[in-house]
């Protein structure tokens, strides 16, 4: 099984559950719950978000099993293509996306399936897979031949 490790590390992801106690502590609190219980449901939501997070850092930004490539997206989501319904990919990079607020660049992989039409995966995570091309270079080193393009707008 090939793997593309993650770059965010321990201290990264072990701060964040701090906040999120933080702010369910002061909403009990503001709801006029008694300072021990706020206290202890707080602690609960730092036990249970810093177990979370803990076991999202074990699990690789992409890794090759069976000749299924797997992507990480975000804390839950993993996107899978089966190598043997893969008619053709591309990886286009500094793609100009509108988003809600403001535009953006990004990068973005072009998969088109068996019988399907070319799906558009967005590639937006900074560290673990735009830094350095490293999910391009995972792909096209340990899946397919992956054509790049950089998109010049």
């Amino acid at each position: 099984m090939s793997k593309l490790e993650r770059q965010r590390k321990g201290l990264q992801l072990l701060l964040a559950p701090f906040p999120i106690s933080g702010i369910v502590f002061v909403i009990l609190l503001d709801l006029d719950v008694p300072f021990l219980i706020s206290a202890a449901i707080a602690g609960a939501v730092l036990i249970l978000a810093s177990a979370f997070l803990f076991k999202s850092t074990q699990v690789p930004a992409a890794w090759i099993e069976n000749d299924i490539l797997k992507i990480r997206g975000g804390f839950s989501t993993t996107t899978e293509i089966p190598l043997k319904n893969v008619e053709s990919m591309r990886y286009v990079t500094g793609e100009r996306h509108d988003n809600k607020y403001a535009e953006i660049q990004r990068d973005a992989l072009f998969v088109k399936m068996n019988g399907f039409d070319e799906w558009e995966i967005p590639v937006i995570d900074q560290v673990d897979h735009l830094k350095d091309n490293r999910l391009y270079e995972f792909i096209k080193n340990n899946f397919y031949d992956l054509p790049y393009h950089e998109q010049i707008n």
